[in-house]
């Protein structure tokens, strides 16, 4: 603005000095001699200045200092400046800083070419056209006093009330347990039938609550919710012009409660989907989660670990065959978490049995062979093991050993012998693998030994029974005489 005044002053010193003038503007120019407000509507407002009397140079426009309320109790006017150029026409159009429904003082000063005047014209007491309201302001936080059924929801005025506000309206349109919208109305004054809408409007009119002149923050008591719940209320403000147009959307939620355990008789798992699930407790928020950790349930540890909102489980990939493990689910929600709940499961068993480990010959003769063995680690058993069988790879013999009392997850390895009868002077390959007649698997075999059977000594044996026989009659002889000659020495 001031190089536009400064250009303007280098025109008319420039066209003075061409045509002769040199004369200089050292005086400021007196006031308008009159201003009068001809129109106002919402966002304008049209003046008419007729010029001052004492220009002492060219009048090149005319300065307006804007001071304005937009709520009546506001103890200091905003204070704003706009600058409009001369025209023959004397109707000056006020746009910038006009806003609907506000209180206007607006002073007048006269520019020419280097000065402005140092008194004014003043109006006082314009108020614009209102419009409807701005969007309410928000407020933080967004609502208080919460509680498991109800809560309290509050807002601002609107930073642009563009009239005087008159009431406003906070719609809960749709919810749980919610059938028709609410309307809550809250008004300076008593909500009269243009606020409360038309006769067919389906929304229930939940309360009427009167507020406080030029009241700042307005509060809503919702209440007849459900626990643990988010809602969304839309709130608009009403004036003299009708009801806001953009609405502010506040959301509440009301208090969950601490849940109960899951229900043990609920869980189940779903070998073929390999999922554990349960049933919900009964309903204590919509922040309901779960914290779900995986153990095993043989060998101690944590698989997983996992927090879900759904009322399911599942399990990793990679879970070994036929093997306990442990579910626990904590459900929680703000409120606090329920006790663990803990669902013991074996998972189904699957591929071939688990080979038996530590394999070995401890005895061996002629005919017969002495083997002893430990069972496979309970982690890769894959099944119920019920036995176990010998098989001869370059013969025919079969031979099974049964286990009498089966500990199908004994986390020791327990340790077991077999006798195997064998052939003179023949070969073997022996191969041991485990068995189950319950679950119908094969096992992984794992081969013992290869070797070739011994012949058995023969052709001593009458001799040696002729020998013993003769020193047990030499025996019982000299038994008999020394019994006769002790009787005859008495």
């Amino acid at each position: 603005m001031a190089i536009l005044r400064g250009l303007l002053v280098f025109f008319v010193l420039f066209g003075s000095i061409t045509s002769g003038n040199t004369q200089k503007v050292t005086e400021e120019p007196g006031p308008p001699t009159a201003v009068e407000v001809v129109d106002v509507g919402q966002r304008n407002i049209s003046v008419n200045v007729t010029d001052t009397d004492t220009p002492n140079g060219d009048i090149i426009g005319y300065h307006f200092r804007i001071m304005y309320k937009l709520y009546p109790d506001e103890m200091e006017y905003m204070v704003k400046t706009d600058f409009l150029n001369k025209m023959n026409s004397n109707i000056y159009v006020l746009e910038r800083h006009i806003y609907p429904g506000a209180q206007y003082k607006i002073e007048v000063f006269t520019g020419n070419d280097a000065f402005n005047s140092s008194s004014n014209v003043t109006l006082q007491d314009i108020t614009t056209m209102p419009d409807t309201p701005g969007q309410v302001d928000e407020h933080t936080p967004s609502y208080i006093n919460q509680s498991t059924t109800s809560t309290v929801i509050l807002w601002h005025r609107p930073s642009h009330p563009n009239g005087n506000m008159k009431a406003y309206k906070a719609v809960l349109e749709s919810g749980p347990d919610i059938t028709n919208c609410r309307n809550y109305y809250l008004c300076f004054d008593v909500c009269n039938d243009t606020l409360l809408g038309p006769p067919n409007d389906t929304c229930t009119i939940s309360n009427d609550t009167t507020l406080m002149e030029n009241q700042k923050r307005m509060s809503l008591l919702v209440d007849n919710l459900r626990l643990g719940t988010t809602y969304t209320l839309s709130v608009v403000g009403y004036n003299e012009a009708g009801e806001g147009k953009i609405p502010r959307l506040i959301s509440l939620t009301t208090k969950s409660i601490k849940p109960d355990p899951v229900n043990l008789g609920t869980f189940d798992f779903d070998t073929s989907r390999r999922v554990v699930t349960w049933n919900s407790p009964p309903f204590p928020g919509e922040d309901l989660k779960y914290r779900v950790s995986l153990e095993d349930a043989l060998k101690g540890g944590v698989v997983s670990r996992s927090t879900t909102s759904d009322s399911s489980f599942s399990l990793p990939s990679r879970l070994r065959n036929y093997y306990n493990y442990t579910t626990v689910v904590v459900a929680h929600t703000s409120a606090g978490a329920a006790n663990p709940s803990r669902y013991h499961f074996t998972t189904p068993y699957a591929g071939k049995l688990g080979a038996p480990q530590g394999t070995k010959i401890i005895e061996y003769a002629c005919e017969r062979i002495k083997i002893t063995w430990f069972e496979p680690d309970v982690r890769i058993r894959n099944g119920p093991i019920t036995g176990y069988k010998f098989k001869n790879k370059v013969g025919n013999e079969v031979w099974t050993f049964t286990i009498s009392r089966p500990e199908f997850w004994a986390t020791q390895s327990k340790q077991f012998n077999h006798y195997l009868d064998i052939k003179q002077l023949t070969s073997y390959s022996i191969e041991i693998y485990a068995f189950s007649s319950l679950s119908n698997q094969g096992g992984n075999i794992f081969t013992i030994r290869t070797f070739r059977s011994s012949e058995c000594p023969k052709g001593d044996t009458p001799e040696i029974v002729a020998i013993i026989f003769a020193f047990l009659v030499l025996l019982g002889i000299c038994l008999a005489v020394i019994f006769v000659y002790r009787k005859k020495v008495r």
